[in-house]
């Protein structure tokens, strides 16, 4: 168990470091980042969430603020979105691996946030991004809508 954990984390390390590899990874353009990022602020709009829209190093290229919403969702939807840029999984999943296996995440990345809210977004088996949406009740549900939005653009 030990050793699939360290692998986990070897990988994640891996992913980080292909980020400078002389292969250009796609780029989830500006245009779909904010399409993402207003259907899941509509998929949220009875609760104050935060959505924050990040490239595949995890790097914001959208944020919205929903009406009502406070400071405390802009820096978990910011994480959200990197935890599950750099894993390339769901915030949900990625809670559930550590829970099973004892780590703590903070050990390799303080960044991680594993908490249900995260949501790669993959065109062509390739994470280009993720969202991650802060404040809600339903945050991973209202993420995966903002993905499910442009998922046609993508392929």
């Amino acid at each position: 168990m030990k050793r699939m954990v360290l692998a986990f984390f070897v990988t994640l390390g891996c992913a980080s470091a292909q980020v400078h590899s002389a292969t250009p990874a796609p780029e989830l353009p500006l245009s779909l980042a904010l399409k993402a990022a207003q259907a899941t602020l509509v998929a949220c709009a009875d609760a104050r969430a935060t959505v924050t829209v990040t490239d595949h190093e995890g790097v914001a290229r959208v944020v919205l603020v929903g009406d009502q919403a406070g400071p405390v969702g802009i820096a978990t939807s910011r994480r959200k979105a990197y935890s599950s840029a750099a894993t390339g999984m769901t915030t949900s999943k990625l809670a559930q691996f550590l829970a099973d296996n004892h780590a703590n995440p903070a050990l390799v990345d303080a960044e991680l946030l594993p908490q249900p809210g995260g949501v790669p977004i993959v065109s062509h088996s390739v994470t280009i991004g993720a969202i991650g949406v802060g404040g809600g009740p339903r945050d991973e549900a209202c993420a995966q809508a903002g993905v499910d939005s442009i998922k046609k653009d993508l392929e």
